[in-house]
């Protein structure tokens, strides 16, 4: 029965959140009528990548697994890369630049604590039941909404009237969506983690 509600619970959880995702999308169409670089959409997918990064980061510190400094480098170049609007202010593609330092770091965290570690962690956050809407969000993020969203496509459905605020509406809406159930698995994995 506890299995039961805590499962129950978690769908419950779930709906908030894709409730919330829609939410995001709702204000900023009726506010700025189209989801733009500086749109809250565009804000909460860094909030939330910046949340998974946190949280990982916390993990690989307290529990001093190598493994875990890689998700978190992994999610701090994709933070890096989604704030690119803002270092392109700086030079054009200067997010590489703040990317690399990333990888620099938890590339050394890692090989300060071995290669079992790093392997041992990695295989065990994989076989946690977290990693599957990790693994999902990401498809969401990398593939789906990359493919879904692209202008050709778009094009062809709407011809004569396409219309780019729509196209952005579904490909950034979707990632939001990806980056929620990634977060969503960062929170889980660190409870787990916690209990155990």
């Amino acid at each position: 029965m506890k299995t039961i509600l805590a499962g129950f619970t978690e769908f419950i959880l779930a709906a908030l959140i894709a409730s919330s995702v829609v939410g995001c999308i709702y204000f900023d169409v009726t506010t700025n009528q189209n989801i733009l670089e500086d749109s809250f959409v565009e804000f909460s997918q860094e909030w939330l990548l910046l949340g998974t990064t946190a949280l990982f980061a916390m993990q690989a510190i307290t529990k001093r697994q190598g493994g875990l400094w890689l998700i978190a480098g992994f999610f701090g170049c994709l933070f890096c890369r989604e704030l690119d609007a803002y270092f392109d202010m700086i030079v054009h593609g200067a997010w590489k630049y703040f990317a690399i330092v990333v990888i620099g770091f938890v590339f050394f965290k890692a090989w300060r604590l071995g290669k079992e570690n790093t392997i041992a962690s990695l295989a065990a956050f994989m076989k946690s039941r977290a990693f599957v809407f990790i693994f999902i969000g990401l498809l969401i993020v990398l593939v789906y909404s990359r493919l879904f969203g692209m202008g050709e496509l778009w094009h062809t459905i709407m011809a004569d009237h396409f219309n780019r605020t729509v196209k952005n509406v579904v490909e950034e809406g979707t990632e939001l969506w990806g980056y929620a159930l990634v977060f969503w698995g960062a929170v889980k994995y660190r409870f787990a983690s916690k209990r155990a």
